[in-house]
């Protein structure tokens, strides 16, 4: 598969909870066996226990010479499978994080620090320790490194847990469009990324409003359209949903207007509201959603399982530019 071979840092998404991204990640370990992989995750992963649901979970498998984060625990569990590389400055709660190398092929629970800064921290040193490739049990919010710049590519997982095919596939669709939304140039992007408030472009100036949140903050949105009158685009750093789009494009009095996203998965509208605004060139990210494989898990954790090949042909007839594989295919790199 030219993705695992073209790409560095690659991390594994859900499209809901437990869609199976751990048997994609030992799918992939399996499969590329001869990559030097290092492995992490920005939770806790491999567990034999779902927490929530307390189902049994798949742990996670890798072949000797695989470097790991691992906690204290998992730590002392391995014993002398394992080479410790470096005690890492991070916990996860009050256990301590630790860079590891498999001496055997082990299964096992992989950890990661908590925040987005200190996983990319963790991604870096595996590299410099002599890693080829990490590979990054991720998840789609604002405190997974999957997110970031940093990540080469992701591959999202569809799993059946989802829902049945037809929610699935349209679930895929609006997430497809949402790969499209563009990616703002510099010289259109507020100054700091990291900016937690509202921002009003005007004069090609970015004017901070010191607000979080649409929804209960109309008045004060308003006051800063009349203190910035002309204003060309808008800058929101978290969710955006269809009420608050509609109360912002209310306050704005036209349609025209651009709504910048910190990032395309942000936004939590349907397929169809995506798309006119798409059409209309309304939107731009400040980061791209980098989906380069679809992995597909016909397998369900409720047991209501969808048929592998009806899940094969109807994703690989819609999806004919993206890399489409099944984790239960005998190899996944012919997907």
């Amino acid at each position: 598969m030219p993705l695992i071979e073209r790409e560095q840092i690659i991390a594994i998404v859900g499209i809901c909870k437990n869609a199976g991204k751990t048997s994609v990640l030992n799918a992939i370990l399996r499969e590329y066996h001869a990559i030097g992989w290092a492995v992490l995750s920005t939770g806790r992963d491999g567990e034999e226990r779902d927490t929530v649901f307390g189902i049994r979970k798949p742990r996670v498998v890798v072949k000797a010479g695989t470097m790991m984060c691992l906690d204290t625990q998992e730590l002392d569990r391995h014993g002398a499978g394992i080479r410790i590389f470096a005690k890492l400055p991070w916990k996860s709660g009050t256990r301590q994080l630790w860079l590891a190398e498999a001496i055997l092929p082990l299964e096992t629970e992989i950890i990661g620090p908590p925040e987005v800064s200190q996983q990319a921290e963790c991604a870096r040193l595996m590299l410099d320790l002599g890693a080829e490739k990490v590979l990054i049990d991720g998840s789609i919010d604002r405190k997974s490194i999957a997110l970031s710049p940093m990540v080469d590519a992701l591959i999202l997982v569809a799993g059946a847990s989802y829902g049945n095919l037809k929610q699935l596939m349209a679930e895929l669709e609006r997430v497809e469009l949402l790969t499209r939304i563009p990616v703002a140039l510099p010289s259109r992007s507020p100054r700091a990324l990291n900016l937690e408030h509202i921002c009003l472009l005007q004069n090609m100036h970015w004017r901070d409003t010191g607000l979080q949140s649409i929804l209960g903050e109309e008045k004060g949105i308003a006051e800063k359209l009349r203190e910035y009158p002309d204003v060309v685009a808008v800058y929101i750093p978290g969710a955006v949903t269809e009420r608050s789009i509609s109360c912002l494009m209310g306050l704005l009095q036209n349609d025209g207007h651009i709504l910048l996203l910190r990032h395309p998965y942000h936004l939590k509208i349907g397929k169809d509201e995506i798309e006119r605004l798409l059409h209309r060139d309304q939107l731009m990210a400040l980061n791209p959603f980098r989906i380069k494989a679809i992995a597909l898990n016909s397998r369900a954790v409720d047991g209501r399982h969808l048929d592998a090949m009806s899940l094969r042909t109807e994703i690989n007839q819609r999806f004919t530019d993206t890399l489409v594989f099944d984790i239960s295919a005998p190899e996944i790199s012919r997907g």
